[in-house]
């Protein structure tokens, strides 16, 4: 885990600890928009063999150390005795994407679209979308977000130069305008 500081540079990388850390490799963290749900591969815990997907709920006890739940194994179909790794949940939670080595593929290592039942109803995210363009033609511009009430670091994102379009997950709960 890593934080920013208050000029926007990320601290030394720090364990999760026994919690989600196992004496076996973990791989592949997610870290969904939300803030606090972690989605890692573990060949640790109690997996079905090679790399299992599992979930954990992260809290923020203070500036330097986050408390984990339990981790759960995401299960079958998602987990197979292969190697299972890459999960990406989509920001509503109800699909998501993951690699897996299972029997039945094209190759040694598949993309799978599975729809999911994470109940991500406080997901706390919206979706920022748009369009930039000069005298009706896409153009790329950088867009710099603030936030104006508790003055978090600045976003910036560029919109793409052929066909203008731009697309930045923020929290929900933070009033931010656009300059």
């Amino acid at each position: 885990m890593a934080t920013r500081d208050s000029s926007g540079n990320y601290t030394h990388a720090k364990n999760l600890g026994a919690t989600v850390n196992t004496a076996f490799d973990e791989d592949a963290p997610f870290l969904h928009p939300n803030g606090t749900t972690l989605i890692f591969s573990s060949q640790g815990h109690k997996s079905m063999g090679g790399y299992d997907v599992f979930r954990t709920e992260l809290t923020q006890v203070d500036s330097t150390f986050v408390k984990c739940s339990d981790p759960e194994n995401l299960g079958y179909p998602i987990n197979t005795p292969g190697d299972d790794k890459y999960f990406v949940l989509g920001t509503d939670g109800h699909h998501g994407y993951y690699s897996s080595g299972k029997s039945g593929g094209m190759g040694q290592q598949d993309i799978y679209l599975v729809e999911t039942s994470f109940n991500m109803t406080s997901s706390n995210v919206i979706l920022l979308s748009g369009m930039t363009t000069l005298d009706t033609m896409p153009v790329a511009v950088q867009i710099r977000i603030q936030d104006l009430l508790s003055k978090l670091p600045d976003v910036n994102i560029n919109s793409n130069g052929v066909n203008g379009k731009y697309l930045i997950t923020l929290p929900k709960d933070i009033r931010r305008s656009i300059r």
